[in-house]
């Protein structure tokens, strides 16, 4: 995806950091990484999303649906939004409503 220009270098070595927790399948650390690295930077998408990810995959679906939204908000041309729109649909229809 598209790298905002404020994008700082520690921020994209955290991420490159929960990204190798996840990696080993360590997935509290690579959380704390992911948010770490959008505190960082709040214009990460690459980090937001992974970090949805991560809590789809520990059955956190809410908090991950709001976290693909905030993409979708404020990166709508992103290659994570086009890649997210799909997914989001899909857990909205899972969902209980007013989730």
């Amino acid at each position: 995806g598209m790298l905002g220009e404020g994008t700082t270098d520690s921020a994209l070595c955290t991420l490159e950091q929960g990204n190798l927790e996840a990696a080993f399948s360590r997935f509290g650390k690579a959380e704390e990484f992911y948010r770490l690295a959008i505190s960082q930077d709040s214009q990460l998408t690459v980090a937001i999303r992974n970090l949805a990810m991560l809590l789809l995959a520990e059955n956190k679906e809410a908090e991950a649906l709001e976290l693909m939204r905030k993409i979708i908000k404020e990166a709508p041309e992103s290659d994570e939004s086009r890649e997210l729109l799909p997914v989001i649909r899909l857990l909205e229809k899972n969902l209980p409503k007013g989730a």
